[in-house]
């Protein structure tokens, strides 16, 4: 494979992920199918950070008829099992994307929703635009780029 080809290859890979990068964005603004329904249950998990200082933390959620729903640990604390709730799932990808407590009409959006739909997408489209017109001096932030949003991409499918 020569050069040229090589190159164009990378175009071809870096406008793929553009256009994932699109289709991710769009699941975040598109209209969200809603469901109510109710709490059956509330959960606290202990979930460690594999480091040297061995750090961990509390992961909060609300158990649903319909899904189990990562939520804030005030959110979480508030809901009693037969509370109704709505939650929103993005159109394509079927993520959460907010919780509203009916009768509180207390709402949240799931902070890592808005990381891997809004915040990623927004950065790859930048970064792999300036790998268009920086060219090679950019070869190693276009390849970490690269390899964040296919992971994200596979986070979002699973």
């Amino acid at each position: 494979m020569n050069l040229l080809e090589n190159k164009r290859l990378k175009n071809t890979f870096a406008k793929a992920l553009i256009l994932i990068c699109g289709v991710i964005l769009i699941d975040f603004v598109a209209p969200k199918e809603e469901v109510e329904t109710i709490v059956v249950d509330k959960t606290r998990v202990l979930e460690n950070k594999q480091s040297v200082a061995r750090n961990y933390y509390y992961a909060y959620y609300i158990t649903t008829e319909e899904a189990v729903v990562p939520v804030s640990e005030s959110f979480q604390k508030k809901s009693i099992a037969g509370d109704a709730v709505k939650i929103t799932f993005s159109p394509i990808f079927n993520e959460v994307h907010r919780v509203t407590a009916v009768q509180r009409q207390e709402s949240e959006i799931y902070s890592q929703r808005i990381f891997s739909g809004c915040i990623l997408p927004l950065l790859g489209i930048g970064i792999l635009g300036l790998g268009f017109r920086k060219g090679a001096r950019v070869n190693t932030l276009v390849f970490a780029t690269e390899v964040v949003l296919i992971i994200n991409f596979i986070y979002l499918l699973y």
